[in-house]
């Protein structure tokens, strides 16, 4: 199927059902939803689109903190329609037919009937390109979900080059049954509510601080950012700095990760300095993050360029420093660095060399603006896509 015809005008909206299926119960899948609803809310006036939301019926087995985050969607998508519906692809698709839905975008769940176009989801091939971080039972429990969702697609999405190039390598998808959504930084106007000074007063945080927003996994690499922070305050002018630390502490490849970790700080002599947050209210970490000195991303592996941490920090004019990995090449902004992934003595040099630079302020109404303009043109790229789909 060749994706190349192009309708300029529709006699109805284009209805795109946006499904809450597999990915409510994933911080990193929210922000993405997130991302998705506000490029689609902000070319929709000019576009003829209707946004519908697929909300599924059960809660079943989902802990206080995924309830928590079903909230946080309900959230940011109060422009469309709620359809409920089922939890597995069978109520997904019934879901589809009865609300006239053109197109579900994105999709997790392969589903077999054909009644309605799909655009499927692959977030990254991390057990294809890093296989030693999986079991070989993993794997292949991948491989088989991953190409039954490419089976039962009529295109795919993604949200980098380099995991489209793994889909044409390992699936052989043609570049136009792909859509790559172009890196998006943003913010939302809620963020500024949020006081910066309260949050830091609630963790005893002083005023400057660097600050990582990753789950405590193997491939995100926090080791080399202890490593480079240590080095860094025992330079005079640093002496003051901490580091704020959030995300997720249990890592099910190595349930020792995180002691090791809090091991190594501790005989690094940085501790007390060392703010390891685990999970926070989301509202709580975007308040940290806009008072940071700098976001720092040493992730080893991502399948979003930056990981979404990044989207938010660009978009708030946070100083963002990146591992040098192919995919975090892919991010555009302003105040972003790059150093060598893996490398505690390059990372500590980039670091001096971002914090001697002067700080700008770039005030908010600026930044607003700045974040509809990357929204609306995202969301035109993907209008622009599913509507050749949906005509083809």
């Amino acid at each position: 199927m060749q994706l190349t015809s192009f309708i300029p005008t529709m006699t109805r909206p284009l209805k795109i059902l946006i499904p809450m299926h597999g990915f409510v119960v994933w911080g990193g899948g929210i922000d993405l939803l997130a991302v998705i609803v506000k490029s689609l809310r902000a070319a929709a006036p000019s576009e003829n689109v209707q946004l519908l939301y697929a909300v599924p019926n059960s809660d079943e087995g989902i802990s206080a903190e995924s309830a928590a985050a079903r909230a946080r969607v309900r959230a940011f998508m109060q422009d469309g329609q709620f359809v409920p519906c089922e939890t597995d692809a069978r109520g997904l698709n019934l879901a589809a037919v009865e609300s006239g839905a053109d197109v579900i975008f994105p999709n997790r769940l392969p589903i077999r009937t054909q009644h309605v176009h799909r655009v499927g989801y692959i977030y990254d091939f991390q057990h294809r390109d890093r296989p030693d971080w999986f079991s070989a039972e993993e794997r292949a429990e991948r491989d088989e979900e991953f190409g039954e969702l490419v089976r039962r697609s009529d295109a795919m999405y993604c949200t980098s080059q380099v995991v489209a190039e793994g889909l044409m390598r390992y699936y052989g998808i043609e570049a136009s049954r792909i859509l790559v959504m172009p890196y998006t930084s943003y913010v939302d106007p809620d963020w500024f509510q949020h006081d910066p000074i309260m949050a830091r007063a609630q963790f005893g945080i002083g005023s400057n601080y660097l600050m990582v927003c990753n789950h405590f996994w193997i491939h995100k690499d926090h080791r080399t950012v202890i490593d480079a922070f240590a080095a860094l305050v025992q330079r005079p002018e640093y002496s003051d700095f901490e580091l704020v630390l959030t995300g997720d502490t249990n890592d099910f490849r190595d349930p020792t990760h995180y002691p090791k970790l809090q091991a190594h700080i501790e005989a690094l002599g940085i501790s007390a300095r060392c703010h390891r947050l685990g999970f926070v209210p989301k509202s709580t970490q975007l308040a940290l993050l806009r008072g940071a000195r700098m976001l720092i991303q040493p992730t080893l592996y991502e399948g979003a360029p930056g990981g979404g941490a990044s989207y938010e920090a660009i978009g708030l004019g946070i100083l963002t420093l990146l591992s040098d990995i192919p995919v975090n090449l892919e991010v555009k902004g302003e105040g972003v660095r790059w150093f060598k992934a893996g490398d505690p003595v390059d990372l500590c040099h980039q670091m001096c060399a971002a914090l001697e630079q002067p700080r700008d302020h770039v005030d908010d109404v600026t930044l607003i603006a700045r974040s509809h303009k990357n929204l609306a043109n995202t969301g035109r790229v993907l209008i622009r896509f599913l509507r050749q789909l949906v005509a083809s």
